[in-house]
């Protein structure tokens, strides 16, 4: 398995989770992310939930968007291997008054323990990717929920993730890059219906997204930040080739020739029962 820090949250010094947390508040306030988790928490009628469980929550920004989704008013479990994360998330919702809505705990989403059959629903936005075992843990996170509940699984196809523009071959170098050093899993949203039927739980509905930027970089410029701290990680390549590949894609941004694209799915599932 490749050193993907996503993965080795627990394992980070403090420049890596402040890399990987602000990625994560950055493209929390994203709208075109933000607009797939209201996607997918409308599609599973998140409103009339009354206790859910967020596995791998990193610092919080699905479970504070549920909490203040629509008339939401049930109660969030978020758990995160890392307690620095958990720390993070912790801060984050006290400092929107969500304190009393949301429970950060550390907890390993493999080995969920004492939290099985307890929730209405579960999410694990952006977590399935980065796992060693993708099998077991959909079937962790399904026992955790009560026979009948709802289960949303959302992640990345990294595989599909391009970066294009001017220098198509300094684009297609980062893209590489990026998918073998951060992503454990690039493929799994495609393997993901066969990993539904052997964790024995029932595929409701699937969504996809395409998030695309042409011209000038957001969503991916805010990804490219944390880069230099992240991708060196895994070992395959060193902090100044990192820099010398983003600032290429940061002059296509600035020059209206930037192209980026991944694609996104969400798999709505049911515990049967």
């Amino acid at each position: 398995m490749p050193f993907d820090p996503y993965n080795r949250t627990s394992e980070l010094n403090e420049a890596a989770v402040t890399a990987m947390a602000g990625r994560l508040e950055s493209r929390g306030r994203d709208p075109a992310f933000l607009g797939m988790l209201d996607d997918y928490l409308t599609a599973m009628d998140a409103e009339r939930l009354s206790l859910v469980l967020d596995v791998g929550c990193g610092t919080g920004v699905a479970a504070r968007r549920l909490a203040r989704f629509g008339s939401f008013a049930g109660r969030i479990v978020g758990i995160d291997r890392s307690s620095d994360l958990i720390a993070i998330a912790k801060k984050e919702a006290a400092s929107e008054s969500l304190a009393g809505t949301i429970d950060f705990r550390v907890g390993d989403a493999a080995a969920l323990g004492d939290l099985k059959g307890q929730f209405d629903a579960a999410i694990a936005h952006t977590l399935i990717s980065h796992v060693d075992d993708p099998l077991a843990v959909v079937s962790e996170i399904s026992a955790c929920v009560r026979p009948g509940g709802s289960i949303a699984i959302f992640d990345g196809d990294y595989a599909s993730w391009v970066f294009g523009g001017a220098n198509a071959a300094a684009g297609r170098e980062l893209s590489d890059i990026v998918v073998a050093g951060i992503i454990t899993n690039p493929n799994v949203m495609r393997e993901f219906p066969g990993i539904a039927r052997d964790a024995g739980v029932q595929l409701v509905a699937a969504k996809s997204y395409v998030l695309s930027e042409v011209g000038k970089a957001s969503f991916f410029e805010a990804s490219m930040a944390s880069f230099p701290t992240l991708l060196p990680l895994a070992g395959r390549v060193d902090a100044a080739t990192v820099e010398r590949l983003i600032d290429v894609q940061r002059r296509n941004s600035a020059a209206g020739t930037f192209f980026g694209s991944v694609n996104f799915y969400a798999y709505l599932l049911k515990r049967p029962g």
